[in-house]
């Protein structure tokens, strides 16, 4: 029954191509490595209990205002949409722009305010003599006294203790002074503790200056990693998961695009071309294209040159298709598997491409031309040895890179399941629907 045959592997391959053209191309090389390799386990441990991930992005800004107005735009684009695949807490440089920032210069505010009427309702007592402090030091031990003996806390009582003791020892300082020095000696003390106060009170205002920061503000160490020589800065951009327990990583098939993509959003209009998002996962995702392009287009080009070669051998164009339709159809067929196993392209198994075409094209020009010397013994195209031949070939290429399924590497063994299933198919397509096909252009050949 040649023409349903044929209609079955139609629609196998029409169902096929459904999951072929909805692959998608997987980024993460640490993926591919073989299980419980030590660099990828403690990658995912740092990766899992570090708070944020290992992976980010950076953006070269020309200076400190650039990057603060990026860094506002990337929090506004974020603000607008809750699905962005941008977190909100920038690194970098960004550390000098914190996302609650006038919040905290709100708050700085006001314990400002709290600390200068304080200032300002106490002040130290000054212009004491001798006989007047040694007095104040007695009420001071008799209030010790009086309340430390009934505390419950024993690191309290402590430190009480130790300060009776210090007023006690102070008292004898004071004590020991000749009365015509105590003022002397006092007034020198007055200043120094008015300078101690005022060098308190300008930490403090160090403390709570609610003015911007700057690359000064930073450690040396970090203006380093993060300024450069031209006096360029660098923001590091973040990526930020979605509860999907199916993304596990930055690196993912279905984030690592849409996080490039709103990375890009950021970027200004800079026309500069040493400024912009770079950064590792951006240099992962882009050599990741660049290989897949490369071996899309070799895949294209190699099923070019194959089909002009063919159609040149045959001098017919309907001949040249019909010898590349087995190989077309293991094609198919194998990303249809591939689709329903859950596996991806990867930069390893993408070499399938114009490898098939190259390895599999072979069998159908053999059955051509058997079948251009022998059009009436059945099964057509598979007489006199042919089929043998190219059943033999198939299973000793399927041998060859099956063995690669062995690999604990991961990319090596989905590449050697790829191309032994490709192959394997092909060979089916040859042995099942080439022949069809012979026969239903023979007999509309005869009837014509």
């Amino acid at each position: 029954r040649p023409a349903l045959t044929v209609a079955a592997a139609i629609m196998v391959s029409v169902v096929s191509l459904y999951g072929a053209f909805h692959m998608r191309f997987d980024y993460d090389l640490v993926a591919l490595m073989p299980d419980g390799v030590d660099s990828v386990r403690w990658q995912q441990r740092v990766s899992k209990s570090g708070g944020r991930s290992i992976w980010s992005a950076m953006y070269i800004a020309k200076d400190l205002d650039e990057a603060r107005a990026q860094t506002q735009k990337l929090r506004r684009i974020v603000a607008s949409n809750p699905d962005s695949r941008l977190d909100p807490k920038v690194g970098g440089v960004g550390l000098l722009f914190p996302i609650d920032d006038a919040q905290k210069k709100e708050k700085i505010g006001v314990v400002r305010r709290r600390l200068d009427d304080a200032r300002r309702a106490v002040q130290p007592a000054t212009g004491l003599d001798g006989a007047d402090l040694a007095t104040e030091f007695k009420h001071l031990r008799a209030l010790i006294k009086r309340f430390g003996t009934g505390l419950d806390s024993q690191p309290l009582r402590t430190a009480l203790t130790n300060l009776d003791a210090a007023i006690g020892r102070a008292i004898g300082i004071l004590d020991a002074i000749e009365p015509n020095e105590r003022p002397r000696v006092l007034a020198r003390l007055d200043r120094q503790f008015a300078d101690y106060c005022a060098a308190v009170a300008q930490r403090v205002n160090d403390a709570l200056d609610p003015s911007a920061l700057t690359l000064d503000d930073l450690p040396p160490v970090m203006q380093r990693l993060y300024r450069g020589a031209d006096g360029s800065v660098a923001l590091e951009v973040y990526p930020k998961m979605p509860d999907d327990d199916a993304i596990d990583s930055p690196l993912h098939p279905r984030f690592l695009p849409r996080f490039i993509e709103d990375l890009r959003s950021i970027d200004g209009d800079s026309g500069a071309a040493d400024r912009g998002v770079t950064g590792v996962i951006v240099q992962v995702y882009e050599s990741g294209l660049l290989i897949k392009n490369a071996y899309i287009w070799a895949g294209v080009w190699a099923f070019v040159v194959v089909f002009v070669m063919v159609a040149i051998d045959f001098r017919s164009m309907a001949d040249a298709l019909l010898c590349l339709l087995p190989v077309a159809i293991g094609f198919a067929a194998t990303f249809g598997i591939m689709y329903v196993s859950g596996m991806t392209i990867n930069p390893a198994n993408v070499i399938v491409l114009p490898l098939m075409f190259g390895i599999g094209v072979d069998a159908g020009v053999h059955i051509l031309h058997r079948y251009r010397q022998d059009p009436r013994t059945r099964p057509l195209g598979l007489t006199a040895g042919t089929g043998k031949g190219i059943t033999l070939t198939s299973f000793t290429a399927m041998i060859g890179f099956g063995t690669l399924m062995l690999a604990s590497h991961r990319g090596i063994r989905s590449l050697g399941f790829v191309l032994a299933t490709g192959i394997g198919l092909t060979m089916l397509a040859c042995w099942l629907v080439m022949p069809a096909c012979l026969e239903l252009r023979r007999r509309i050949t005869a009837n014509s």
